[in-house]
């Protein structure tokens, strides 16, 4: 149930979303992330839910150092990518998991649904795949002092392992304005009239 749970904490804080944090609260009574489940609705819930969902795109839409997809962090935009896209929508085939979502496969609140519907143990074993994923995902969101960062921290304690600590970069604002700066298109043939 808590890879189900924290899957749903990622996603976009939209009213819907809002509106059923108390019901979810209720659910990790007899969990392990009852405390840290509490805190987060307790702040999510104390800002404006345009606050909410402007953070929200801040963090990980707006930052590719924080981003949500596994690969972006592992792969980047390497042609790389698209096999290890279809592998992995493979293996969630393979599992009987079916994808029908606005989201790549890699999308960590899906791969996170997944690791819900598979045997504890494959779930356990998929996850430490994702170590240095989580690890690094957990000290960049501590390091701006993000309501997500537990989430991350969770998942590693999922694990079995501990936070190592290692130097972590978030892209600052000016970074990430140079980064999505447009490139000036220039065309090899230049057409004459």
């Amino acid at each position: 149930m808590d890879y189900k749970i924290l899957s749903y904490l990622l996603f976009y804080p939209d009213e819907e979303y809002l509106a059923s944090l108390s019901e979810l609260e209720a659910e990790v009574k007899d969990s392990s992330l009852q405390l840290d489940v509490s805190a987060f609705v307790k702040q999510i819930t104390a800002i404006d839910k345009y606050e909410a969902m402007s953070n929200y795109v801040a963090y990980f839409d707006n930052n590719p150092s924080l981003s949500l997809y596994l690969f972006d962090h592992i792969i980047g935009d390497s042609k790389e990518r698209g096999q290890a896209l279809v592998d992995l929508k493979a293996l969630y085939a393979e599992n009987n998991f079916e994808v029908n979502s606005q989201y790549l496969p890699d999308f960590i609140p899906l791969f996170l649904e997944f690791l819900s519907v598979v045997d504890e143990e494959a779930a356990k074993l998929l996850l430490i795949e994702t170590y240095e994923v989580m690890n690094t995902l957990y000290l960049r969101h501590k390091k701006v002092d993000s309501i997500y960062s537990f989430i991350f921290k969770h998942l590693i304690q999922k694990m079995g392992k501990e936070v190592k600590e290692i130097e972590v970069k978030v892209l600052d604002s000016k970074e990430i304005d140079e980064l999505w700066q447009e490139q000036e298109v220039i065309f090899a043939n230049n057409v004459k009239n």
